[in-house]
């Protein structure tokens, strides 16, 4: 779907940018982030960025409104092919974790 937007010049936006928390608490991808010495939603903003995704974001916190600011990195190819493959997270919230389905 997004390939299909992006060629219709229809922007994205990603709703729930951090699965509603969920991507919070997953070592495999707070590692990452360590790599790239951002903190876990910098790097799930710049994710969205790097897919062409207009990340919705919110917080009432000045600081991490500047935080979620500082995206200026790059995401490897690598990982973001791990990242890619990750199954689909959901929160508890609205449901169980879902299978990824290639979707």
């Amino acid at each position: 779907m997004i390939d299909f937007c992006h060629r219709q010049s229809i922007v994205i936006m990603g709703y729930s940018t951090f699965c509603t928390h969920a991507l919070l608490d997953k070592p495999e991808i707070q590692q990452i982030a360590e790599r790239y010495g951002v903190s876990l939603p910098q790097l799930c903003i710049r994710y969205s960025l790097e897919h062409g995704v207009a990340p919705i974001v919110q917080s009432l916190n000045p600081t991490h409104i500047a935080d979620n600011l500082k995206v200026d990195f790059s995401i490897t190819n690598d990982d973001i092919d791990f990242l890619d493959k990750l199954p689909n997270l959901k929160s508890d919230k609205f449901g169980p974790s879902l299978p990824y389905e290639g979707k």
